[in-house]
């Protein structure tokens, strides 16, 4: 049996939405007509409330689309220094290499894109992640998923591919997540944490969670 702390990313260890703020990060330093064309679209819905998220995450993709994955490893080296190391939350960052030190197999899942929580997780020791891959083709990003968007009950699905999920002991494994959407995670586990920053104003907490507040 393997004992496992599995730990969400946007809003759990860095206090931000990592997967649209990394698009405009590149699209800041490689402005493309069609990423104009997809803000003209996009921001006046978003504004009003029209477009489903899932739905607004794939369009903002788009603006990838023509990098070529020779440029991705700098342009993300960049945006884990200067957007997402000052945007960690200490205590979760503290907790996440108590289990390392502990010996337990640690694992990020996250909606982000495996680009960036990939390096992310390196710096921290952690070789094992889940999260929503982009697809490139002869040496391009296309601007599409390569997959699925690892989100909710997707994120059990790619665990699949890091672990048989029968041999996680289940009295001494973690979750930690801000997020209800990850019900099929902290169901996986006996100590549920729900993470709790300044962002966010929760006044409900479900019987057999653990709240962890960050402020």
């Amino acid at each position: 049996m393997k004992t496992v702390a599995i730990f969400d990313f946007c809003d759990t260890i860095v206090g931000l939405q990592s997967a649209d703020r990394f698009i405009e990060f590149v699209s800041a330093t490689r402005p493309t007509r069609l990423a104009g064309t997809i803000d003209l679209i996009w921001r006046p819905l978003k504004k009003r409330h029209l477009m489903p998220n899932w739905i607004g995450k794939r369009m903002i993709a788009l603006k990838l689309r023509g990098l070529p994955e020779k440029d991705m490893p700098a342009i993300v080296n960049k945006y884990v220094e200067e957007i997402l190391i000052p945007a960690q939350h200490p205590g979760i960052i503290a907790k996440l290499q108590a289990h390392l030190d502990k010996g337990d197999q640690v694992i990020i899942a996250s909606a982000g894109y495996s680009p960036y929580i990939k390096e992310f997780a390196r710096r921290l020791g952690i070789t094992h992640i889940a999260a929503t891959d982009l697809k490139i083709k002869r040496g391009l990003y296309s601007g599409r998923f390569d997959g699925l968007n690892c989100y909710g009950k997707n994120k059990i699905i790619k665990l699949k591919n890091l672990l048989e999920l029968s041999e996680i002991n289940k009295a001494d494994s973690h979750v930690y997540s801000d997020d209800l959407s990850d019900k099929p995670l902290f169901d996986l586990v006996n100590h549920k944490h729900l993470v709790i920053s300044e962002r966010q104003n929760k006044t409900e907490v479900p019987d057999g969670y653990q709240v962890l507040r960050l402020f």
